[in-house]
Protein backbone atom coordinates (compact mmCIF):
# COMPACT_ATOMS: atom_id res chain seq x y z
CA UNK A 1 0.00 0.00 0.00
CA UNK A 2 1.11 3.53 -0.68
CA UNK A 3 0.60 6.62 1.43
CA UNK A 4 -0.84 9.59 -0.45
CA UNK A 5 -0.91 12.74 1.68
CA UNK A 6 -1.70 10.79 4.84
CA UNK A 7 -4.23 8.47 3.18
CA UNK A 8 -3.53 4.77 2.78
CA UNK A 9 -4.09 3.86 -0.86
CA UNK A 10 -4.64 0.38 -2.20
CA UNK A 11 -2.37 -0.38 -5.17
CA UNK A 12 -3.32 -2.33 -8.26
CA UNK A 13 -1.52 -2.84 -11.52
CA UNK A 14 -3.23 -1.52 -14.63
CA UNK A 15 -3.76 -5.14 -15.75
CA UNK A 16 -5.47 -6.00 -12.43
CA UNK A 17 -7.62 -2.87 -12.70
CA UNK A 18 -8.65 -3.74 -16.25
CA UNK A 19 -9.84 -7.19 -15.18
CA UNK A 20 -11.49 -6.01 -11.94
CA UNK A 21 -12.85 -2.56 -12.78
CA UNK A 22 -16.34 -3.20 -11.41
CA UNK A 23 -14.93 -4.45 -8.10
CA UNK A 24 -12.57 -1.46 -7.85
CA UNK A 25 -15.41 0.98 -8.46
CA UNK A 26 -17.37 -0.81 -5.73
CA UNK A 27 -14.38 -0.45 -3.35
CA UNK A 28 -14.33 3.29 -4.02
CA UNK A 29 -17.66 3.52 -2.21
CA UNK A 30 -15.79 2.91 1.06
CA UNK A 31 -12.35 4.33 0.30
CA UNK A 32 -11.21 7.62 -1.16
CA UNK A 33 -8.66 6.47 -3.72
CA UNK A 34 -7.00 3.55 -5.45
CA UNK A 35 -3.52 3.87 -6.93
CA UNK A 36 -2.74 2.28 -10.31
CA UNK A 37 0.76 1.11 -11.14
CA UNK A 38 2.73 0.18 -14.23
CA UNK A 39 5.72 -2.08 -13.62
CA UNK A 40 5.43 -1.34 -9.91
CA UNK A 41 5.55 2.45 -10.30
CA UNK A 42 2.50 4.61 -9.51
CA UNK A 43 1.04 6.20 -12.67
CA UNK A 44 -2.58 7.10 -11.91
CA UNK A 45 -5.22 7.36 -9.20
CA UNK A 46 -8.89 6.40 -9.17
CA UNK A 47 -10.89 8.73 -6.90
CA UNK A 48 -14.27 8.22 -5.31
CA UNK A 49 -16.85 10.78 -6.39
CA UNK A 50 -16.94 12.07 -2.80
CA UNK A 51 -13.19 12.73 -2.84
CA UNK A 52 -13.37 14.33 -6.29
CA UNK A 53 -16.18 16.64 -5.19
CA UNK A 54 -14.29 17.50 -2.01
CA UNK A 55 -11.29 18.54 -4.08
CA UNK A 56 -13.21 20.69 -6.57
CA UNK A 57 -15.85 22.44 -4.45
CA UNK A 58 -15.22 25.59 -2.49
CA UNK A 59 -13.47 25.31 0.84
CA UNK A 60 -15.85 24.95 3.73
CA UNK A 61 -15.54 25.71 7.41
CA UNK A 62 -14.40 23.09 9.89
CA UNK A 63 -17.88 22.18 11.12
CA UNK A 64 -19.26 21.71 7.59
CA UNK A 65 -16.26 19.58 6.64
CA UNK A 66 -16.68 17.50 9.81
CA UNK A 67 -20.39 16.91 9.17
CA UNK A 68 -19.65 15.95 5.56
CA UNK A 69 -17.00 13.48 6.70
CA UNK A 70 -19.36 11.90 9.21
CA UNK A 71 -22.14 11.52 6.67
CA UNK A 72 -19.91 9.89 4.00
CA UNK A 73 -17.79 7.59 6.17
CA UNK A 74 -18.43 3.90 5.68
CA UNK A 75 -19.39 2.06 8.85
CA UNK A 76 -16.89 -0.48 10.11
CA UNK A 77 -18.28 -3.97 9.49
Amino acid sequence: MAIWEGVMAKRYSIAEARHNLAALVHKLECTTLIELTRRGEPVAVLLSIREYQRLVIEKRGFWQAYESFRSTSCPIP
